[in-house]
């Protein structure tokens, strides 16, 4: 099915063949009614699968058996693949769940969405785990729809999940989800927030920061370090300057990420101008990072001259080789 051309050679076995029946794309050969590899392709044709899930023998053997039975029958096997999510023995769900990602067919997508919507939260949690792998709108919406579920724990695997599938309608939830009482899901939110490859993250983040307390507000500006963010360097310029000192070297140090060299001038004066060494230090070294990230052949006297300005404090923010 997954192949980028068949040839199928027959119409016989062995003697009986050696002739090309039928070649071209899968849906090629099976539209092809002189190929029988067409017809198994196109499930015209099968070959019976025995049951093997209570059969005599070891747990382990039923479940490789069972797994090898769900990926033989394809899209056909996906009553027998809901049967083991449900099942009671760890090792079948666990073939089950192994088995999602050997089955990429939309079909398949569909089906495991419409059982997350009505499934019990600890397998809910198990299915989120193994959708992330499949791309698609039905899939994140399902995961969104799931970060705000009862369930803590399906709450906290949905917002993880979001980091890694998440786009800019999932920065709503995210942001909310930081507010939590619960201390994991809180930190399940920012984390995905660093990690989310949606363009607007950085908007989003710099509009919730005057909506929000002390305590977040500084979560936020690390969040935007991580970022690395360089478009909220002019932002965290000015909360740098703030009274609430978390807030102030929580800005520092992610400008020792972001900063670029048109912030040069303000950084040195805030190298020279803050009111305690440590938010000196973190200046110093914002600056650093601005004056690095100045091209050589762009050099300019002032920029050698801000750094003239505060070698002492720059000594203090390089560590010793």
């Amino acid at each position: 099915q997954e192949a980028d051309w068949v040839i199928d050679l027959g119409p016989g076995a062995g003697r009986h063949g050696g002739e090309i029946v039928a070649e071209g794309t899968p849906s090629e050969v099976k539209a092809n009614p002189a190929s029988l590899t067409g017809r198994f392709l196109s499930g015209v044709e099968s070959i019976a699968i025995p049951d093997v899930r209570r059969a005599p023998v070891a747990v382990q053997l039923r479940a490789t058996a069972t797994r090898g039975a769900i990926i033989a029958r394809g899209v056909a096997g996906l009553s027998l693949l809901i049967e083991q999510l449900h099942s009671k023995e760890i090792s079948l769900c666990d073939v089950a769940l192994a088995s999602i990602r050997d089955l990429p067919d939309p079909e398949v997508t569909a089906t495991l969405v419409a059982e997350l919507a009505k499934a019990e939260p600890g397998l809910q949690t198990l299915l989120i785990s193994a959708l992330v792998d499949r791309a698609g709108s039905r899939v994140l919406g399902a995961v969104e729809a799931k970060a705000v579920a009862p369930s803590e724990e399906v709450r906290i695997v949905a917002l993880e999940a979001l980091g890694q599938i998440g786009r800019d309608s999932s920065l709503p939830l995210l942001l909310q989800a930081i507010r939590a009482p619960s201390g994991r899901e809180s930190a399940a939110a920012f984390d995905s927030l660093a990690r989310i490859a949606a363009p607007d993250t950085q908007a989003e983040i710099l509009k919730t920061l005057p909506s929000v307390g002390p305590s977040l507000r500084v979560k936020l500006i690390a969040v935007i370090g991580e970022r690395n963010a360089a478009g909220a360097a002019a932002e965290l310029l000015r909360l740098a300057l703030s009274a609430d000192v978390d807030i102030s070297k929580a800005s520092l140090r992610a400008l020792a990420v972001v900063s670029r060299p048109e912030d040069l001038p303000e950084l040195t004066r805030m190298a020279v101008a803050m009111p305690d060494q440590e938010r000196k230090t973190l200046a110093a070294r914002a600056l650093v990072t601005a004056a690095v990230k100045v091209p050589e052949a762009e050099r300019r006297e002032s920029a050698a001259e801000a750094m003239e300005e505060v070698e002492p404090l720059l000594k203090l923010a390089t560590p010793p080789a």
